[in-house]
């Protein structure tokens, strides 16, 4: 007499057992070798400030430059906020998923890549704003030398790059490194810009 197998609860010989875990995009999470290379990018990445600004400190620049980088910011918010809706607006009308999801943000979760987007956005929407209050300082306090404005175009490009990563790559490490590098960089702007404000 045949006993079902399937009923007792065990796996089939015929299905994959691994093949039943959901799919996570990597095969492993962020590894210490990935930090330590990490956190050596971003020694060389603060060095590299410090020299921008010993270098470059006190050279003339027009307050008004500051308004490109700063629309810069805006445009790739402006991007961001696009693709957001494309995708899940395209993801809706092809039946990838459904506007329940969008109801309660239960059930029903859209695949990873739909809502990447949302994500970067939320992101944008964190750090850069302290940007804007940077160059919102600048414009009232007139300070902006040379080395301050490559800081700020150093700052959008490190969003555009985080950006990029968080939308298409997704690997942690580089995700987190771009962040770190912003961070740091509108550090070194506030610590300059500082002094112009208090006095």
């Amino acid at each position: 007499m045949a006993t079902n197998d399937t009923a007792a609860g065990s796996i089939p010989d015929s299905v994959d057992q691994a093949s039943s875990a959901p799919a996570t995009g990597l095969s492993s999470g962020p590894t210490l070798k990935d930090y330590g290379i990490v956190t050596t990018a971003l020694s060389v990445f603060s060095l590299g400030l410090y020299l921008i600004c010993r270098r470059y400190a006190g050279e003339a620049a027009e307050v008004d430059e500051l308004f490109l980088p700063l629309f810069a910011m805006l445009a790739l918010i402006g991007l961001v906020w696009i693709v957001m809706l494309v995708f899940r607006n395209y993801a809706i009308l092809s039946n990838i998923t459904s506007g329940i999801y969008y109801e309660r943000y239960l059930e029903d979760h859209p695949p990873d890549w739909v809502e990447r987007p949302a994500r970067t956005f939320n992101n944008l929407m964190q750090v850069p704003p302290l940007f804007f209050l940077a160059c919102i300082l600048m414009l009232f306090t007139g300070y902006l030398d040379l080395a301050q404005l490559l800081l700020l175009w150093i700052f959008v490009a490190t969003r555009y790059l985080h950006a990029a990563i968080y939308m298409v790559w997704n690997y942690v490490p580089a995700r987190f490194g771009c962040y770190i590098a912003g961070v740091i960089t509108l550090f070194v702007i506030f610590i300059r810009l500082a002094p112009e404000i208090v006095n």
